[in-house]
């Protein structure tokens, strides 16, 4: 079977989606031993490229401009249906809610009549910034709706989506957990209390929304109390220099060390020497956090915002939930899971436990029943 895979971005890039899309498609072509190709926007270079990474035959396609985190290019029609007619694919599975790469590939493929799968990696579009949520709101209201109505399939990944996003399209929506993007890992029975603190996301002014600020407040906090807790951020962007300014200006910056953006085969060292994940998310713009799945793995507690889908993919046996945007209440969701080793050690166990529920080998078996489905 051969798949096209359409996503705005890919391997090297480090985000959620497209640690997901690497891995999936690693999986499909080494296990499935389906013929995978990737189309995406070409982030490395101002041009059109077309290379093969680990089995997957990749198109770069050049961005004319960036419209906020968001690559456009009006030839891309043409160009997608160009590679469509040469790679001839049995089923199209794009991936969103990035806006219009993914709208592009579905009119392509619905004008030359092959099936389309819509994977929606979002629990909403929503950002608390003003101009940006105006104009996926009209994004959302028009051209996503056309979209999703185009589509054959749509695949989430929690119940959270199926539930809130996507209420109204249930007879198109199916729920397919994803697997813990980190491969090859001995992961360990339990962890011990470690007080080194771990944020992993993007850094970019598009990504205010993963709470970062509130973390540094909540660290100003903690350091109070507890001196001896350290903060590791692992993630690159346009915003880096104001993070680390904010640090100064808090004189939490010899407790805080950025780590800048680290390729997914390097993420495991950081979750190893860590002893707790944050992730203070302040919208439901997170749908699932993967960080969290990964971080299970290696057995740290989890502590994070209730918000989006959070909840449905940690509860209190996990960690601890708190109410997003509130520094005082993080910190002290902090200093509870670092100050009781006991409770501390119960998480870990449990954690490690939860993460062997998610497999790679039962996502990609649930999605290629899926494409035989649509392409049959």
């Amino acid at each position: 079977m051969k798949i096209v895979m359409v996503a705005p971005y890919f391997y090297p890039k480090v985000g959620g989606l497209e640690s997901y899309l690497y891995h999936t498609s690693l999986h499909l072509v080494k296990k499935h031993h389906c013929e995978v190709i990737v189309i995406t926007s070409n982030h490395l270079s101002s041009t059109d490229e077309v290379l093969t990474i680990d089995g997957v035959k990749v198109y770069r396609l050049k961005p004319w401009f960036k419209l906020s985190n968001t690559p456009i290019s009006l030839s891309w029609f043409i160009s997608i249906f160009r590679i469509f007619q040469s790679e001839k694919p049995d089923v199209v599975n794009v991936h969103t809610p990035v806006p219009y790469m993914a709208d592009v590939a579905t009119l392509v493929a619905k004008v030359m009549r092959l099936p389309v799968i819509v994977t929606y990696h979002a629990g909403s579009l929503k950002k608390n910034n003003l101009v940006s949520d105006s104009i996926t709101f009209i994004y959302s209201a028009i051209f996503e709706k056309i979209m999703l109505y185009l589509s054959d399939t749509i695949i989430v990944l929690n119940e959270y989506v199926a539930k809130v996003t996507f209420s109204s399209y249930k007879n198109k929506v199916s729920i397919i957990p994803p697997g813990i993007t980190l491969i090859d890992k001995n992961f360990p029975t339990k962890k011990s209390v470690n007080s080194t603190l771990l944020f992993v996301g993007n850094l970019d002014k598009t990504h205010s929304w993963k709470g970062l600020p509130v973390l540094l407040q909540a660290l100003g906090i903690i350091l109070k109390s507890k001196n001896d807790v350290v903060l590791h951020i692992v993630g690159g962007g346009d915003n880096l220099d104001f993070y680390k300014s904010m640090a100064n200006e808090l004189q939490i910056d010899k407790n805080v060390v950025f780590f800048g953006s680290q390729k997914n085969e390097k993420l495991g060292s950081f979750y190893e020497r860590s002893g707790i994940l944050v992730l203070p998310s302040l919208t439901d713009a997170e749908s699932l956090g993967l960080v969290i799945l990964e971080a299970m793995a290696y057995g740290l507690p989890i502590v994070a915002s209730k918000i989006g889908g959070i909840p449905y993919t940690m509860s209190s046996e996990n960690g601890i939930l708190v109410e997003p945007g509130d520094p005082v209440l993080l910190a002290s969701a902090i200093l509870q899971v670092i100050s009781d080793g006991d409770y501390y050690e119960i998480i870990s166990r449990r954690n490690i436990f939860r993460a062997k529920s998610y497999n790679w080998e039962i996502h990609t078996e649930e999605l290629v029943k899926k494409y035989n489905l649509c392409s049959s």
